[in-house]
């Protein structure tokens, strides 16, 4: 078994030895694909990501949109806190939170989602309430969380220069990306290996002739000298001169 697998490590160092033409042109198509395929994988996980995020964004942004006119449409039929808790009540669900601050930075109205085991469990709800968070749309990481949270001021009559909070929960999605995207970069390993596999084999076979012209010329001597001809059929075209010139 020693004996085997040195004569296999062998032929593995003679078939790749740094110097050579066989290593030199392998390494060089296997870069390029590397680079070629790689850089595709690369964009294509980022594109998706991108898509997936945007995605998120844009639901949430619509949300926070739709929000300021229910509220002024319930506002007409009832009490505006009624109005306010009922809106909240209606829009938010188990991975989307909503809650709503004053201008002193009191909280006015909240979804229950804040008050659920999990998101008081992880210290979501404390980081989410307690934080200073930017107006605008934002990606952001609690723990192992991960949120698309929305911020914009709320201009209705009952809470002026109110601000309205709307997180939702894209853990799952993102995970779920983070998934494709190891796949994604398994595959693409797996696609070089095989090529960088396929063209060494191509290449050595695409040189056998020049490895065959070696071994003929390798057994030249000073007394046959005179009577031994290397055939230039079977080498490539750029050899069969250098062959010629040698007889």
């Amino acid at each position: 078994m020693a004996q085997i697998w040195s004569q296999a490590m062998t032929k593995v160092r003679n078939a790749f030895v740094p110097n050579s033409m066989q290593t030199r042109l392998t390494a060089g198509m296997v870069l390029a694909s590397l680079l070629g395929i790689g850089s595709r994988a690369l964009w294509m996980g980022w594109r998706m990501q991108q898509i997936l995020l945007e995605s998120h964004r844009q639901r949430t942004a619509l949300i926070a949109d739709r929000f300021q006119d229910d509220v002024e449409t319930y506002t007409a039929m009832m009490p505006p806190d009624q109005a306010l808790q009922k809106v909240i009540d209606h829009r938010t669900s188990g991975d989307l939170a909503i809650w709503l601050k004053a201008d002193d930075g009191s909280l006015v109205a909240q979804s229950e989602t804040l008050d659920m085991g999990s998101w008081q469990k992880n210290g979501i709800t404390p980081v989410l309430m307690e934080n200073s968070i930017e107006q605008g749309l934002s990606i952001v990481p609690i723990g192992n969380w991960h949120l698309v949270v929305c911020v914009q001021p709320l201009n209705v009559e009952a809470w002026p220069n109110s601000t309205l909070y709307i997180a939702a929960d894209i853990t799952a999605d993102y995970r779920s990306m983070e998934q494709l995207l190891r796949t994604l970069a398994l595959t693409t390993m797996l696609i070089v290996t095989v090529l960088a596999i396929a063209v060494a084999l191509y290449i050595r076979r695409a040189l056998s002739p020049i490895r065959q012209l070696n071994q003929n010329a390798s057994e030249v001597t000073a007394d046959t000298l005179a009577q031994h001809h290397l055939d230039p059929a079977p080498a490539p075209q750029e050899l069969q001169e250098l062959v010629r010139t040698y007889n």
